[in-house]
């Protein structure tokens, strides 16, 4: 089997015995290869670098020695490589080691302040070298065969060439010579081994496991600080408190101080160390708590390395705030749209003018700001509809605009005054799919509704929360089109100063003077925006035109086949799908909804009251509009729209909205509520009154004696006939005294029917 320069080994359990200076746990690399004497040098990186098998963790956790000094590679032949070793496989192919990226590229690690400095180390090494680092010198060295000769002889040019230095020991140009091999084919492969190893702040020996390197050097004798060097856990712990607190931030900064005194107070209580008490200066002792934990600049040092770039931004700004403002993105809008009317994005906007209120003219008077709902092909930029209201954001505002794109905006201009030419705006098509956020004027149950029936589109896309960005067309159209109506009278400026005149003080036009405003402007952008940098191949092999209208009819003419244009007498269907659609009850007595009662000619001819009245009421689907209750829609199998007026009993409800409709119930309800109420008290007091009069009466015929017959009282009816025409005689002598006399009031008599005369 052949061999090749950084190939990764691994020992065999097997021989673990018999190759002494490695384990199978170790990473090993062919660093030497001559193909003619069948022959390979191998090294151990894991005592170069420290490293276990997965290239992260310290060698035995922690407990193998790094290298000061690299060893000489060992030489097998290709027979003994395939006996004791096992190639790594990466798939179905080899795997190789990669150095590490200070040696592969050093300019990106170091900086070229940095790399230039360390350059000049390498350089010097080599130089010292000289003629040692030829192919006939590292086989020979490798091989055993003796470079004794050599090497005195390069001490003695070394002597010559320079007076501070004796240079009588060989000792450091075999050391160079290992490390020359070790790292043969890097930019800097005599970079300083220190340097490697500068990561990581502490060493190993065989008397403790970890011991601390220091900042002044391998055994810290140069070292001024008493903090202790980072661990795994000093690691573990940082890693954690940086996904526990990487959005604090103030002023636009992450706040390492407050982590760095979080991470503090977990690592003493982890060494079990308290803080010291104060002496009688006021002053700790910090030697004894210092040595239990790293200093802030290595906590900062470590966490900005514990995690990427794109983590750290995630946990500052969050993760919509990241992926919107700071992640990077490549693509287009335009990217997987068909054409023309593909893909059509919607939003809604609060206009920066106040209206005038037109039923007050002696003085002006703000009816507040606008609510603009726009549509935008998002392929050809063209602006396809818009609404404009005073209601806030809702669905109603919604469906008109999506009925704004269909209908001819010929007749909708001129409701405005506006006389449009055929090439001012033409779109009046059905789109495929609507882009949205999750704003409260999409409800779920409208637009599925919407979309399941025959005219609505095919699909519905809702953008993530607080992702306007992945909407930016329309939102930037949004933006350009608001910036045009603020420059009318009364609109809103931005940086005004506050000791100005509010703009609602300067109301000046009506809603009608904003829709020619905007209608004006949309037409400017559909014409005369420049988008040449959404033209395609064949669009410019057609040399069109750059505007949108120009992107959209080409696009819509030969690249969607024409469309779907709407025609005038299919737009009561389209306006019947956007509405919203309720369930109705069909009673014996009309169509019920929501209190009110509704009757139809076509309820009757289908017999639908007769089926309620024997067989049971039943359900049907109707829509309505929000702003008024006079009437319900019913959309039948063959396609026809059929009102259903409010029934003549509820002309009370005539002319309210919904939401008017259910205030007016609610007070009904509660004068009804109070009614009951005044009457239960009334019923109480005509029986406490009732109980008074029979009292009363009982009183009053004590002295009779109480009658023992069961039967009928005989004589009742003569009785009776006597006291009626005694009746009618009291009542007409009344009556001609009040003719007779009809300004003297009248006496006070005692009635014939008193008590007295009549017992």
């Amino acid at each position: 089997m052949q061999y090749r320069r950084h190939q990764e080994l691994r020992l065999r359990a097997a021989f673990a015995t018999k190759v002494r200076w490695a384990t199978p746990h170790d990473v090993l690399t062919i660093v030497w290869v001559d193909s003619k004497l069948q022959r390979a040098a191998i090294a151990n990186m894991s005592v170069v670098f420290g490293w276990d098998v997965d290239g992260k963790t310290m060698a035995e956790g922690g407990k193998r020695k790094k290298a000061h000094q690299i060893p000489k590679p060992k030489v097998f032949s290709f027979d003994e490589v395939s006996r004791y070793f096992e190639c790594v496989k990466v798939g179905s192919g080899i795997g190789f080691f990669r150095l590490p990226k200070v040696l592969r590229e050093p300019e990106e690690v170091l900086g070229l302040e940095k790399c230039s400095k360390w350059q000049v180390k390498n350089d010097t090494a080599l130089e010292k070298l000289g003629d040692l680092v030829s192919d006939d010198v590292v086989e020979s060295y490798l091989l055993g065969y003796g470079i004794k000769e050599k090497l005195e002889r390069r001490l003695e040019e070394l002597a010559e060439s320079t007076v501070k230095y004796s240079y009588s020991s060989p000792t450091f140009l075999i050391r160079y010579l290992n490390q020359y091999i070790t790292f043969s084919g890097s930019v800097l492969p005599l970079m300083p081994l220190g340097y490697l190893n500068s990561g990581c702040n502490y060493k190993h020996s065989t008397d403790k496991e970890i011991i601390k390197r220091g900042a002044g050097g391998a055994d810290g004798r140069n070292a001024t600080t008493n903090f202790k060097g980072v661990t795994p856990v000093d690691k573990k712990l940082i890693k954690r408190l940086a996904r526990q607190f990487g959005t604090s931030k103030r002023n636009g900064a992450l706040r390492y101080t407050e982590m760095y005194l979080i991470y503090c107070v977990e690592a003493l209580a982890l060494a079990g160390e308290e803080m010291p008490e104060v002496d009688e200066f006021g002053n700790r002792d910090v030697n004894k708590f210092e040595s239990s934990i790293i200093s802030y600049g290595a906590f900062r040092e470590h966490y900005l390395n514990m995690l990427s770039l794109t983590e750290r931004l995630m946990l500052r700004y969050g993760k919509i705030r990241a992926q919107r403002d700071y992640i990077d993105r490549q693509g287009h809008s335009i990217d997987m749209n068909l054409g023309a009317n593909d893909v059509v994005e919607i939003d809604s906007t609060e206009i920066s003018l106040h209206v005038r209120d037109p039923r007050v003219g002696e003085k002006r008077m703000s009816g507040g700001r606008l609510f603009l709902c726009l549509a935008m092909c998002v392929r050809t930029r063209y602006i396809l509809g818009y609404s404009l209201s005073f209601k806030p954001p809702c669905w109603e505002n919604v469906a008109e605009c999506l009925y704004n794109i269909l209908e001819d905006k010929k007749e909708y201009c001129a409701k405005y005054g506006i006389k449009l030419k055929d090439f001012h705006w033409v779109s009046h098509h059905m789109f495929n799919v609507i882009r949205v956020d999750n704003g409260i004027e999409y409800p779920e149950e409208e637009v599925d509704g919407w979309i399941a029936s025959e005219h609505g589109c095919k699909r519905c896309e809702t953008v993530t929360k607080g992702r306007g960005d992945l909407k930016a067309v329309i939102e930037r159209e949004l933006g350009f089109v608001d910036s045009k109506v603020s420059t009318m009278e009364g609109g809103i400026e931005a940086d005004r100063d506050k000791t100005e005149q509010d703009a609602s003080q300067r109301a000046l036009h009506s809603i009608d003077d904003v829709h020619r405003k905007i209608i004006r402007e949309i037409i400017t952008q559909n014409l005369r925006k420049n988008c040449s940098d959404l033209m395609d191949s064949d669009m410019a092999a057609q040399n069109i035109g750059t505007s949108p209208h120009s992107l959209w009819t080409y696009s819509m003419e030969y690249q969607m086949g024409g469309g779907h244009p709407v025609d005038k007498s299919d737009l009561p269907k389209f306006r019947y799908a956007l509405l919203p659609k309720v369930s109705v009850k069909v009673s014996e007595f009309g169509i019920e909804y929501n209190g009110l009662l509704f009757h139809g000619d076509f309820a009757k001819s289908q017999d639908w009251y007769i089926k309620a009245k024997y067989a049971g009421s039943f359900q049907k689907r109707m829509a309505y509009t929000p702003s008024l209750c006079d009437a319900l829609f019913y959309e039948d199998d063959k396609g026809t729209i059929h009102t259903f007026a409010l029934a003549e009993q509820r002309e009370q409800f005539s002319g309210l909205s919904w939401e008017e409709v259910n205030l007016r119930r609610a007070y009904i309800a509660e004068l009804s509520l109070e009614n009951k109420r005044q009457k239960n008290a009334d019923s109480v007091a005509n029986a406490i009154e009732d109980k008074k009069d029979r009292d009363n009466a009982s009183n009053a015929a004590k002295r009779t004696p109480v009658n023992d017959q069961n039967g009928y009282q005989k004589g009742t009816n003569d009785r009776r006939s006597e006291l009626a025409a005694a009746q009618s005689k009291a009542n007409a002598s009344a009556i001609h005294q009040e003719l007779t006399q009809p300004s003297t009031p009248p006496t006070s008599e005692t009635s014939i029917f008193s008590e007295g005369d009549a017992i």
